[in-house]
């Protein structure tokens, strides 16, 4: 299961974190694949893996896009 999540671009860094450690804990928490797109090409993030844990990952991928935007 894949679905796309349009994620403010000012946050990727922050949520990608120093040489992808974030990113990968977060991957390995919640048993999913996140792809970031590349620079100025888009804002939609692909979120992969069983439904359950695809939605468990989008939510909270949003709600740190909100802690971080605010």
């Amino acid at each position: 299961m894949s679905e796309e999540l349009d994620i403010d671009p000012r946050v990727h860094s922050r949520l990608i974190g120093g040489k992808g450690r974030n990113i990968r804990q977060f991957m390995d928490k919640f048993h999913v694949d996140i792809r970031f797109p590349r620079p100025n090409t888009s804002e939609m993030v692909v979120v992969t893996g069983l439904q359950a844990n695809v939605d468990e990952a989008k939510e909270h991928l949003l709600l740190l896009e909100e802690e971080f935007v605010s």
